[in-house]
């Protein structure tokens, strides 16, 4: 696939790579710092790995060797293509809960495509909420919402929420969330291109392409999925793992789900209301799903919690303090 003047425009990584912060199917990502001694975070996309998943799926499908070598060249350049105009679409966004975009380009020296954005120190969602009360995880689902909701008001959908996703810095005070990678983020109106996600979190009119339901809601989806695992420590999707690289079985996974079970059926703790709060995001049906928007999901934090939703409680904390 040609890319536009700008998509093949080469940059210069001089950063010095400081570690490794995460790896999914199909980008690497690492904390590095630059020359003036600021820290960074470069995410690669794993061209070549994105192929040889592809490569193997097609021949599964049907393809000869050949044949689906050739089909998965395509798709990766496809996968190339939205990366970098997802980078350049939400290149502008600024916010305390969002992770800025610093330079995106093509990096010769270790010939893969690259996109620096503003280090968010600290760990992924899932581990942040380790050892810390109900009322103590109200403060970072608010916080998080208040990325999400910054990112819809300017136009976009995420569409890859997931506690990899959703960096968490708990040196702060009060520890203080960051939405980073827009990989996958796509303008809300005029987009007549295919929405991904990760199996995990991804929305059922998602995973279907009913793209005409695809709006707010489908992010508040994943969001409700999050919650959900951090609250628990389980995952209602689990079972998704099974097709998590082939769309069409996806699909006839998910046509067959049904109603997942409270979380307070794992933890008996939740309060009543964050449980029917983690029951509405995660409704199959989007219009069933109780908010609308991640600010009306927010509001109903702040009225039932009005303390714990801006200000972490301190009673009880076990694995922050220590």
């Amino acid at each position: 696939m040609e890319l536009s003047e700008s998509h093949e425009s080469s940059i210069e990584v001089q950063h010095k790579i400081l570690r490794h912060i995460s790896s999914g199917s199909k980008t690497s990502s690492y904390v590095a710092e630059d020359r003036a001694g600021n820290l960074v975070t470069l995410t690669y996309l794993e061209r070549d790995k994105i192929i040889q998943q592809h490569k193997m799926l097609q021949h599964y499908s049907g393809l000869s060797l050949e044949e689906a070598e050739k089909k998965a060249i395509t798709i990766a350049d496809d996968y190339r293509e939205r990366f970098f105009r997802a980078a350049e679409r939400v290149g502008h966004l600024a916010h305390d809960h969002v992770a800025g975009i610093v330079d995106q380009g093509y990096d010769e020296k270790r010939e893969q495509c690259v996109v620096i954005t503003e280090y968010a120190p600290g760990v992924d969602f899932f581990y942040a909420t380790q050892g810390l009360t109900e009322l103590q995880q109200i403060t970072l689902f608010a916080q998080a919402l208040e990325g999400l909701d910054f990112i819809h008001q300017s136009g976009f959908l995420h569409l890859n929420v997931k506690p990899k996703r959703v960096r968490v810095n708990l040196d702060h005070t009060p520890p203080w969330v960051k939405f980073t990678d827009f990989g996958l983020a796509i303008p809300k109106k005029a987009y007549s291109g295919i929405y991904s996600g990760t199996a995990l979190y991804m929305a059922p009119e998602v995973v279907m392409g009913e793209n005409e339901q695809i709006d707010d809601r489908a992010d508040l989806y994943s969001f409700g999925i999050m919650a959900y695992y951090a609250l628990t420590r389980h995952h209602p999707l689990e079972h998704r793992l099974r097709a998590e690289n082939d769309r069409q079985k996806l699909k006839m996974i998910v046509g067959r789900e049904g109603v997942m079970a409270p979380p307070s059926q794992y933890r008996r703790s939740i309060p009543t209301e964050l449980d029917a709060f983690c029951i509405k995001l995660i409704q199959k049906n989007p219009t069933e799903r109780g908010f609308s928007t991640a600010a009306a999901a927010l509001k109903y934090l702040r009225d039932t919690w009005p303390e714990a939703s801006k200000s972490m409680p301190t009673e009880m904390t076990t694995t922050l303090v220590a």
